[in-house]
């Protein structure tokens, strides 16, 4: 399915009368099967496919549309509309079995157990697909471009439950039971469902769309069994970023938790001047610090990509009783240089297991930009490879031209209108994977930390001069003293400190290959 925005023609007064479209586009042929032309100055803003179930049916394979009505002279949209469309292959046509109307835009639409999720303005609406209890409104019909409205005469798209988020609620993601939700000046927040049953008087009328009377019986005024959903807000990122984007993160394999976290390593040694203040551990050993927590991915408008996890701790109230209260920690912040506009789990390739990595190298997220790339996001789930590929990492970044000797620190650092900070907890991988594009002496020489520089070695004085002001031209580096330093403090010997070979390093960058 495609979305399409457009011009319909012109209004009395001239300005273009703007309309949206939704496109059926055959798989192979990319023809237009069928094309849903929508209302007057409504556009198409979030699309998703889901399946609701009920206790007395289920919709398979459903299209689910938000929509958004601007009106002319009005700077933002008053309504929109949650359209519920489904493919018919028998007739070659696209019918709308739903709609559901909201006060404000529909900006995110997600499926979520059956019901659907929808981000509209600054609230979260929880959809479910209930047992009708008044006839259809909606007349049946048809409409060009092989469109047929044919309302569900059993059932209904209503809403169980709304929460109130922050300002505008632009992307959502869910994993599990929780919902991220992702504000446009706000940041990110997080929401958990409650299904509770409960026991209720059974109403003669129709009664608050709020209540799922699936488990419903008897007669009106007796007690019946019904379900109430509940959106409960967990936890919130109280940076203030203005989100572009949010996913959810799938939690790391159970047979990796052990691995996350490896034994440490000797500490480096040397002050922060030559290296601007970056950590002497690894960046990567800061990461998975509480495997088992849910995390998410944020994108923001400076062209950030930041990684949240939500961890609970016990907090003593005022009467003396301990309580869990979630927090949100940061575990990584990174500069990618361009805006992200959509996340969206999945992967570029199949996904083959590694025989020599298996299940180390986990591609779970792909994401779009303004500037058209498109990138992958995976996960390292093993500790000690995720720390050899940082040293890696690190080893080129000071050791390597940079495009107009460019700080390579500077350029990845996280900069906002409210904090500025260096990158940590991300691996760049076009980076690493450059690795494979060396020399064999730049290879030696990146994976040895500069030692064949650094080291008190039998040559003369002249020839270390020599080799020193030729590296000098490439690093930023300008004497002897500060290459020391900038050796001992964040450039590293990864044979000595991780006790591995070139031959093995090599073969995992090209497992990083892969995944993309």
């Amino acid at each position: 399915a495609g979305l399409e925005p457009g011009v319909r023609g012109l209004l009395q007064s001239g300005q273009p009368e703007e309309f949206g479209r939704l496109s059926i586009l055959d798989a192979q042929t990319m023809d237009v099967l069928a094309s849903l032309l929508l209302e007057p100055f409504e556009s198409p803003l979030s699309l998703c496919a889901a399946t609701l179930e009920s206790p007395t049916g289920t919709l398979r394979d459903a299209f689910v549309l938000g929509t958004s009505v601007v009106l002319p002279g009005e700077d933002d949209a008053r309504k929109g509309r949650v359209l519920l469309l489904q493919w018919d292959e028998s007739g070659r046509r696209l019918c709308i079995v739903g709609s559901f109307a909201t006060v404000g835009s529909v900006y995110a639409v997600a499926g979520f157990r059956g019901m659907v999720l929808a981000a509209v303005a600054n609230r979260l609406l929880l959809l479910g697909w209930q047992t009708r209890r008044q006839p259809p409104s909606d007349s049946v019909g048809e409409l060009p471009d092989r469109v047929f409205v044919a309302p569900d005469a059993d059932h209904e798209l209503v809403a169980f439950c709304s929460q109130q988020t922050q300002i505008a609620s632009l992307s959502l993601s869910v994993a599990g039971d929780c919902i991220v939700v992702g504000d446009i000046l706000a940041s990110a927040s997080l929401y958990r469902y409650e299904r509770q049953q409960v026991k209720q008087p059974r109403p003669a009328h129709a009664t608050s769309a709020a209540v799922d009377f699936s488990l419903q019986g008897g007669s009106a005024g007796a007690d019946e069994l019904v379900v109430r959903h509940r959106l409960v807000p967990l936890a919130r990122d109280a940076s203030g970023v203005w989100t572009t984007a949010v996913s959810a993160v799938p939690p790391p394999l159970a047979q990796n938790h052990a691995l996350l976290l490896p034994a440490p390593v000797e500490e480096e040694t040397g002050s922060g001047a030559g290296s601007g203040g970056r950590q002497s551990m690894p960046s990567y050993s800061q990461t998975f610090l509480a495997p088992s927590c849910e995390r998410f991915v944020v994108a923001d408008a400076y062209h950030n990509i930041i990684r949240l996890a939500c961890t609970q701790a016990e907090q003593q109230s005022a009467d003396g009783a301990n309580i869990q209260e979630h927090r949100l920690l940061v575990e990584g912040r990174w500069h990618l240089g361009d805006q992200i506009n959509v996340i969206k789990t999945g992967s570029l390739v199949m996904d083959i297991p590694d025989p020599e990595f298996p299940d180390y190298f986990r591609p779970h997220l792909v994401f779009g930009t303004l500037n058209g790339a498109v990138g992958v996001i995976a996960s390292v789930e093993n500790g000690k490879l995720g720390r050899i590929l940082d040293r890696l990492q690190i080893n080129m970044a000071h050791l390597l031209p940079t495009p107009g000797l460019w700080s390579y620190d500077r350029w990845r650092a996280y900069t906002s209108d409210k904090r500025d900070c260096e990158s940590f907890g991300y691996l760049d991988g076009d980076l690493i994977e450059s690795f494979l594009d060396l020399s064999a002496e730049m290879q030696k020489l990146v994976f040895s930390g500069g030692g064949l520089l650094l080291s008190a070695d039998k040559k003369s004085q002249a020839e270390r001069e020599r080799k020193l002001e030729y590296w000098s031209s490439f690093s930023k580096v300008e004497g002897e003293a500060d290459c020391r330093c900038l050796g001992q403090f964040a450039v590293s010997d990864i044979a000595l400190r991780e006790g591995v070979s070139l031959d093995f390093v090599k073969r995992l960058v090209e497992s990083l290959t892969r995944l993309h």
